[in-house]
């Protein structure tokens, strides 16, 4: 089994949506859609671009906002990646790998990440890494 790319359990426990209900709306012609989504859940199915779409469309979210745990958020812009929280934002260039952090609107940090192969966990990972030793 692989690691679910969407953790629905904690979207829907972070915005308030019962899991049955979100089955059904993801599943809607399937017989068993409980079964369905849980087999997503595991890591054992996943979703298609629509059922991502209608996701992001119940939980009230950006798409790819399904993909970041909270409290991160995800922007983009021309060759930009953009890595959001309340307190800090993360510019990556999709280019040159540079990322530049800044906290409360200050630069803090500029360094190279290696953007090969690398889950968005992993780079989050990477990034809270960096943090911590600010």
């Amino acid at each position: 089994m692989k690691k679910p790319i969407i953790d629905i359990d904690s979207i829907c426990q972070e915005v308030g949506l019962d899991i049955s209900f979100v089955a059904k709306q993801l599943f809607p012609t399937n017989q068993y859609p409980s079964l369905a989504l849980r087999r997503v859940m595991v890591g054992r199915g996943e979703l298609n671009a629509s059922q991502i779409q209608r996701l992001a469309s119940i939980a009230n979210l950006d798409p790819g906002d399904l993909f970041f745990p909270a409290p991160w958020k995800m922007r983009t812009r021309r060759g930009e990646v953009y890595l959001i929280t309340s307190k800090y934002q993360v510019r990556i260039s999709t280019d040159t790998g540079e990322a530049e952090l800044m906290e409360n609107g200050t630069l803090r940090c500029t360094t190279v990440l290696v953007l090969g192969a690398v889950t968005l966990s992993d780079l989050l990972g990477e990034i809270e890494k960096i943090i911590s030793k600010l």
